[in-house]
């Protein structure tokens, strides 16, 4: 696949990214470094990626799209970078393996089901920043003990704290 930036095609890479936009990515392996200028990961780039158990996400990022790792059954963790403001519905669902997510303070909204049916995610700290959250974002986590909230934060937004908390 080729790499396109501003409108150049540069060869030699695994990502098509048009106008800071991750499109797709053929993945080799089960690791993927997203390049800089990435600003945006489309919706279901790495959908039921299976061997896919680490991504190291570019400074400059700000959304992650709606199903982008949909089903990454072996993505183990993630940490979302500072700058990222935006976790579409349903972009990690379904990664089951995945033990750790750390959300930078700056984040706003959560997506409905963003992070549901990662059964193996313990503990979730929800930055002051969010003020959106979707539905259901944790459910079917089962083995999710503790989601970490201040309690600025919940008295300021008492129904997103609901959400949360509806597994």
């Amino acid at each position: 696949m080729m790499q396109k930036k501003g409108g150049e095609a540069m060869s030699g890479s695994e990502f098509e990214v048009r106008e800071g936009i991750l499109r797709s990515c053929e993945v080799r392996g089960s690791r993927v470094v997203i390049p800089s200028g990435v600003t945006e990961i489309g919706a279901e780039v790495f959908s039921n990626c299976g061997p896919l158990a680490s991504v190291t996400f570019p400074t400059g990022l700000w959304k992650i799209g709606e199903a982008a790792f949909f089903r990454c059954t072996h993505l183990r963790w993630v940490k979302l970078p500072a700058g990222v403001v935006c976790v579409e519905d349903r972009a990690f669902y379904g990664c089951e393996h995945m033990m750790s997510v750390s959300l930078p303070e700056g984040l706003i909204e959560l997506g409905a089901e963003a992070f549901a049916y990662c059964r193996s995610l313990e503990s979730v700290t929800i930055p002051d920043s969010v003020e959106t959250v979707g539905e259901t974002v944790f459910a079917g986590c089962h083995r999710l003990r503790e989601i970490r909230v201040s309690e600025a934060w919940k008295a300021a937004h008492p129904d997103a704290y609901h959400k949360l908390m509806k597994r």
